[in-house]
């Protein structure tokens, strides 16, 4: 089955990271984690009517820089900042946290939530995705290596206008990096089969994601 994932991000608008950092990811994976949230700013710069933030996770969640950043050189600097904890995995306590701090410093505005996990919960998000969604934000899921469940980073995504998810899952954080370049402001059109998957048995060029 073929589909198109469909993304815009609008300006106004806020792009908010919510990326685990459990013990299960280690360090190097978790730097090339951040490697990506960089890669996205690179290619959406900061500024009065784009802002971006981060929330980090494993047991607990913690913002660890406010969605009202609106320089990128900032944001960049706060990224490489970041320490890495390890710990489980809650993600219903990090979109929690995500909402709270889009209504605490988002400026009413909408915006992209993009999660990043490579585990399962121990907690179940599903409300705090569905309520994320209804307050008019959009949630995409990325899954990295194969224990993520899929079908539930199906079910926690937004859907576009014609009816496609928003969720990937990449094989490892290597390959996360590469899904940062389609997330910049000028069209890309690739196939892809669902659900979405990029990995070393998949060259990207031959997925289908449409951002702009």
């Amino acid at each position: 089955m073929k589909e198109t994932v469909e993304l815009s991000i609008s300006s106004p608008g806020n792009i908010l990271f919510v990326m685990d950092q459990s013990g299960s990811i280690g360090r190097s994976n978790y730097k090339m984690g951040l490697d990506f949230m960089k890669s996205v700013i690179t290619g959406f710069p900061l500024s009065t009517n784009r802002s971006a933030g981060v929330v980090l996770f494993d047991s607990t969640a913690v913002v660890a820089i406010p969605v009202n950043q609106n320089s990128t050189a900032s944001f960049l600097e706060g990224v490489d900042g970041l320490g890495y904890n390890g710990g489980g995995t809650d993600i219903n306590a990090a979109l929690l946290l995500a909402i709270q701090e889009i209504n605490d410093h988002g400026f009413n505005r909408h915006t992209l939530v993009i999660l990043i996990t490579d585990g399962i919960s121990k907690t179940d998000p599903t409300t705090a995705a569905q309520n994320l969604k209804d307050a008019g934000h959009i949630l995409f899921t990325i899954g990295v290596t194969q224990a993520v469940d899929m079908s539930l980073m199906e079910q926690w995504a937004s859907k576009g206008t014609d009816g496609s998810l928003y969720y990937l899952q990449v094989k490892t954080y290597k390959e996360l990096k590469d899904v940062g370049e389609y997330f910049i402001p000028h069209k890309r059109t690739i196939t892809t089969e669902r659900p979405p998957y990029i990995g070393e048995d998949n060259n990207i060029c031959e997925q289908r994601v449409s951002c702009g």
